[in-house]
């Protein structure tokens, strides 16, 4: 779950949530193409820019901006594989990062599976299922003082949602989550019938404690 340390609000001027909020983000990609957000370099990382990309929260279904060379301030989906140099050794990593080249916000959870087994190097997105929750890590924005990791101070970037014709912000706020075997969050890629789509989804199904040390803290550029 989102808590009152993120916010959302119309008019680009986000209030605090309540409190504990529970969110399902989907985003749907045509398989044909590469779909890649930018060119990393990161060893076992990738950033897929989505066809569309919805958040429901709240009991509404928010069209939310993709990231892209014209839409920094979008978000991308990102997934790391069990040989990525960030975060702990053999874990994968699935979520959402706003550009992605500057480790902007974005919420990003650990799992220690994956059915079948998910690999940057294959290429391509293919219907996978994460298992084994271990932590998420939440941020606001690039680190602006410090390094990544340790950083003391971040940007805080919205992220452009519309709904009903209006357009409204979410605010992203800074802490992690490493709690195994606590089902806070999930997360998937399926087929869906469409000829030559992919869909990934990632949900949040649960409340997120804040403690240190989770992925999103780590270093990615």
């Amino acid at each position: 779950m989102l808590d009152g340390r993120s916010a959302l609000g119309a008019g680009g001027a986000p209030t605090p949530l309540a409190g504990p909020s529970a969110f399902t983000l989907e985003a749907w990609f045509d398989a044909a193409g590469p779909n890649l957000a930018a060119p990393v370099g990161v060893p076992g990382f990738v950033a897929y820019t989505p066809s569309a990309l919805q958040l429901t929260i709240g009991g509404r279904t928010y069209a939310v901006q993709a990231s892209d060379a014209a839409h920094p301030t979008g978000l991308a989906v990102a997934i790391f594989d069990p040989t990525t140099p960030f975060g702990p050794p053999g874990r994968y990593g699935v979520g959402v990062i706003q550009n992605p080249l500057a480790d902007g916000a974005g919420i990003v959870a650990d799992f220690t599976g994956a059915t079948p087994g998910f690999a940057v190097s294959s290429g391509g997105l293919v219907p996978t299922t994460f298992t084994g929750y271990a932590g998420v890590g939440v941020s606001s924005g690039v680190c602006l003082v410090g390094a990544p990791g340790s950083c003391q101070t971040l940007a805080v970037t919205p992220i452009p949602l519309t709904w009903d014709g209006q357009s409204f912000a979410l605010t992203f706020g800074n802490y992690s989550d490493d709690a195994p075997g606590t089902p806070a969050y999930a997360a998937s890629i399926a087929a869906v019938p469409e000829p030559g789509t992919v869909a990934l989804l990632a949900a949040g199904l649960g409340a997120a404690a804040a403690c240190a040390g989770a992925r999103r803290r780590g270093a990615r550029a």
